[in-house]
């Protein structure tokens, strides 16, 4: 199932592109930690320290990793979630990417889950059957998610990714000016 998953998440990523007229931001791992996922949305002027939505018509792309290590990776994926909806009604956007570590979880590897959070959802069986990408309520809901989109516009243009792209890819897409030579030429 594991390399199953992988290879279809693979084979039916879509890039979705289009051009935003607002201002772009990017927001990296949040790992299960409420506070930093609010700091960070902050950041980018796009949600208040209640958690509700201020970007207006922005697009702020959460690249994932939103799950694993902290103790709250439920909260902040419901607060993901509703932040979205927001986001949509005030004209903006909220991209929300999947991470290897959501990957895993609807793998069924919980490893990387927080002992206490994983005892309060029920334990490891429990959350597996919930990460499930097909018969899990979680699962299913991050499966919706894509893997890469292009947002920006011009010389803004920016591919989004949480662990890296080709540079043909890149390029396909208007999203590189300039791409340097591998440190490896040299060599």
């Amino acid at each position: 199932m594991v390399l199953a998953l992988a290879f279809a998440l693979a084979s039916a990523a879509k890039l979705h592109a289009h051009a935003t007229s607002g201002s772009v931001c990017g927001i990296g791992d949040l790992h299960g930690d409420v506070q930093h996922a609010l700091a960070a949305f902050a950041l980018c002027g796009a949600a208040d320290a209640s958690g509700r939505w201020t970007g207006g018509t922005m697009t702020v792309v959460q690249v994932g990793d939103v799950l694993d290590r902290g103790n709250a990776s439920l909260p902040v994926l419901r607060m993901l979630w509703d932040l979205r909806e927001q986001a949509a009604t005030a004209g903006g956007e909220l991209v929300l990417l999947i991470g290897n570590h959501e990957l895993m979880n609807m793998q069924g590897r919980v490893h990387y889950v927080e002992r206490s959070e994983l005892i309060r959802e029920g334990g490891p069986t429990v959350w597996k059957r919930r990460m499930h990408p097909i018969y899990g309520d979680i699962g299913a809901a991050l499966l919706t998610q894509d893997t890469v989109v292009v947002r920006g516009s011009g010389a803004c243009r920016t591919i989004f990714v949480h662990a890296g792209v080709r540079s043909s890819t890149a390029q396909k897409y208007g999203c590189l000016l300039y791409t340097s030579p591998s440190p490896r030429d040299g060599l």
